[in-house]
């Protein structure tokens, strides 16, 4: 994102320079800059919503019939919509931790403004090392993977449209969510918000 404000800034006094030389003006150059940045700027942004969007992947089963959309996994979140006889819109979260959390419940996720959101989901834990992802496999240091669902109703969903989620909790295993995967989060829910079925 620096390299296009960067890029829009060069372009814009560059821009400007030739409209204030055609048009023989003499105006406010902070304020027509700062439009022009506005203007080169707007199509990055949804340019970088269309390249996120793309990276969902759909799959059907038409022996359940049932379709399904998931974005990218990133390093503890997974947005999911599925459409069958009901359509689940949830949230695939995973965490690592240092001890065991077998038939453990409960999952908080807080968003960049506070919102806190609690689940009594079931919650699954494997030992590091299984077959759920590489990332954490193969270290054989007694580590734990812990995973759960959380459903978006309709009131988590409108606020995770605007809001990026800052920090998950599975029962007592806890991580603060990175900014960059927040957002990339933000953006996959948006995306699926806009599928079908």
């Amino acid at each position: 994102m620096q390299n296009y404000r960067k890029i829009a800034n060069i372009l814009a006094q560059v821009y400007f320079i030739k409209i204030r030389g055609l048009l023989k003006l003499h105006i406010n150059s902070t304020a027509v800059k700062k439009l022009l940045l506005v203007l080169l700027i707007l199509p990055a942004i949804c340019n970088a919503q269309k390249m996120l969007c793309k990276k969902i992947v759909k799959t059907t089963d038409r022996k359940k019939a049932v379709t399904s959309y998931r974005s990218p996994r990133e390093k503890h979140i997974t947005a999911i919509r599925e459409f069958k006889d009901m359509e689940f819109f949830g949230l695939h979260l995973y965490l690592k931790c240092d001890h065991d959390l077998t038939n453990a419940k409960g999952i908080t996720i807080t968003l960049s403004d506070g919102t806190v959101y609690k689940e009594d989901a079931d919650l699954k834990c494997q030992q590091d090392g299984g077959s759920l992802d590489n990332r954490y496999a193969g270290s054989g240091n007694g580590h734990y993977l812990v995973q759960g669902f959380m459903h978006l109703s309709e009131e988590r969903l409108s606020k995770l449209l605007t809001k990026r989620i800052a920090s998950v909790q599975l029962n007592e295993a806890s991580a603060l969510i990175p900014e960059k995967e927040g957002l990339r989060i933000k953006g996959f829910i948006k995306c699926l918000n806009e599928t079908k079925p």
